[in-house]
Parts: structure tokens; C-alpha cells; sequence
């Protein structure tokens, strides 16, 4: 049927856009309003499919804005908020990849999506979970966004998120987290939602990745306040986080290397605490029997 027929012409279209080099030629064809349409109105097969073949062309970052002044937006936040799963699922993942760009990040939170997006990480549906912890990973990064999010209920949902274990949805919650904390005047309701405990569970059982992120969460959460800091040792943050520093220097390392001074070190591997989380890492004066720090006390 026509229906039928729409869904099928744009998972072909997106098939084609999928091609890097073909993806400006899907759009000077014409092909996003169209698609916009079929996400508003289309069918569920239809709206699945519209927002897999805008995904694949906002993969090119250049077409990203011509999305946008497609109308999508205010579309993919109608179908993140009313749409059967499967359909929140896919425009959350379109999101997603808009919200990589940081000139978009704004217009998203404008069209409304904050509520949608909470919504997904509160749902039991694992795999739009996981797409809404990426958005708001992203989104988070804006510190000028920060306090929006915390007002639309995302900290208890992404600390529910940590708390589920799956691994990617982990890393991106932990990101958010980090992001979130950053600004001193989030820090105490980062902490009230009960993020501490869940930082610190990954800093023990997560992945590299995640435990970079969660590391580096902790120590924004303790780099001003000495109450907080206090609750991060409280939680058990001092032992994760030295060896999660032990571990990263044993790996950088020269194989048959001595612990002198003139030793020579490579740069961190992938996965190996960041940057960012290596301001976290204990003090110690040489001394082997003194107690990591973590904060001013």
C-alpha cells in the first residue's frame, strides 16, 4: 500500500545516503522535506525508516543545519514524546547525532526534547535508554545547558542509568555526570541524586571508559566543596580511584623499567584515565603507607 511504499522509498534513500559522498545528493533532490513529512505523519514503519535516512545524512556534519531548517526538530520531539517505541528509540537517535554539533545543542533543549529524553532514560526500553544517555551526554557538555537539564529531572535518571550496568549507557550517564558537576552551582544536587555511590561502584566494575568518566565526575564533585569531598570518601572513592591510578601508571610503564626518576613513560593508552579525571589522582610524597587524598579537607 501507499503507506508500504513511503516506508520502502526511504529506507532506500537512506541506504543511499549512507554513501558519504552520495548524501548532498539525496538532500539537493529534495529529499528532506519529504522525510520530515513522513516522521510526522507517516505510519510507524514509515516514521522508523524517516528517521533512519535523516540519521545517515546527518552524518555528514555539513547537512546537519539543513536538517534543522527542515523542521525536523519540533517533529523528532512530537515523536520522542507520543511515538511508539521503536519510533522514540530512532528520533532520539537522530538526536543524538544532531546534538554532536554544538551550534544545535541550544535549538534542541529550545524545541523541547529535555522532557522526552528523561522520559526514555526512565523507560524500560534498554536500547532508547541507551540513545537518550548519548544526547544527553552531548547536551551536557554545554555548561549553559546544564541547569535546564538538572530542572527537567535528568540527574535521578541517569543516576538509574549507572546503576543498570550496561556499558555504554554507563559511560554516557557518567559523562553527563561529569559534565553536570562541573558547574559548582550543580555539584550538591549532582550529589543529593545519589550519583556519589554509582561513580564509585564504576570506578570498581565498569569499563575503562566509564571509569575515566566516573573518575573524573568524583573529582569535580570534590575540587571546591570540603563537605563534598568528605561524602566522596564516605562513599569509598579513595581505594577505586588509587587503583585506578596504580593500574595506569603499571601500564605506562616501559617493560623492565625502574620506579626512578629518570624512568620514561609513553602517553596514555585509549581507555586509560583521562586528562580530565587524572586531577583526581591521590597525593603521595613517596611515602607508601600514607593515605591517598581526595579533595581539600
Amino acid at each position: 500500500g501507499c503507506c508500504e511504499g513511503k516506508a520502502g522509498a526511504a529506507r532506500t534513500l537512506g541506504a543511499i545516503a549512507d554513501v558519504a559522498e552520495l548524501s548532498k545528493r539525496v538532500v539537493g533532490a529534495g529529499a528532506l522535506p519529504a522525510l520530515v513529512a513522513l516522521l510526522k505523519v507517516g505510519s510507524d514503519d514509515g516514521k522508523v525508516e524517516a528517521a533512519g535516512a535523516l540519521s545517515n545524512i546527518a552524518a555528514s556534519a555539513s547537512l546537519r543545519a539543513l536538517i534543522v531548517a527542515a523542521g525536523a526538530l519540533p517533529v523528532l520531539v512530537a515523536v520522542l514524546q507520543s511515538g511508539a517505541s521503536r519510533c522514540r528509540e530512532g528520533a532520539a537517535r537522530m538526536l543524538s547525532i544532531l546534538a554532536e554539533d554544538p551550534f544545535l545543542r541550544h535549538k534542541i533543549v529550545e524545541a523541547g526534547a529535555l522532557p522526552g529524553l528523561v522520559a526514555l532514560l526512565q523507560s524500560c526500553d534498554k536500547d532508547a535508554s541507551l540513545e537518550a544517555s548519548a544526547v544527553l551526554a552531548h547536551l551536557a557538555s554545554d555548561a549553559a545547558l546544564g541547569a535546564a537539564i538538572v530542572k527537567a529531572g535528568a540527574l535521578p535518571a541517569l543516576v538509574a542509568v549507572m546503576q543498570s550496568g550496561e556499558p555504554m549507557a554507563t559511560t554516557d550517564a557518567a559523562s553527563a555526570i561529569c559534565s553536570l558537576a562541573a558547574e559548582p552551582t550543580l555539584r550538591k544536587a549532582v550529589v543529593e541524586a545519589g550519583a556519589v555511590p554509582q561513580l564509585v561502584r564504576i570506578m570498581k566494575d565498569g569499563s575503562d571508559e566509564a571509569k575515566a568518566e566516573a573518575a573524573c565526575a568524583l573529582c569535580q564533585i570534590s575540587s571546591s566543596d570540603k563537605s563534598l569531598s568528605k561524602r566522596c570518601v564516605a562513599s569509598g572513592a579513595l581505594m577505586p580511584l588509587f587503583a585506578l591510578l596504580q593500574r595506569s601508571q603499571k601500564k605506562n610503564k616501559p617493560d623492565g623499567a625502574s620506579s626512578s626518576r629518570s624512568d620514561t613513560h609513553s602517553d596514555p593508552r585509549p581507555g586509560e584515565i583521562s586528562q580530565t579525571a587524572s586531577s583526581a589522582r591521590p597525593v603521595n610524597d613517596g611515602n607508601s603507607s600514607m593515605e591517598p587524598s581526595l579533595g581539600p579537607f
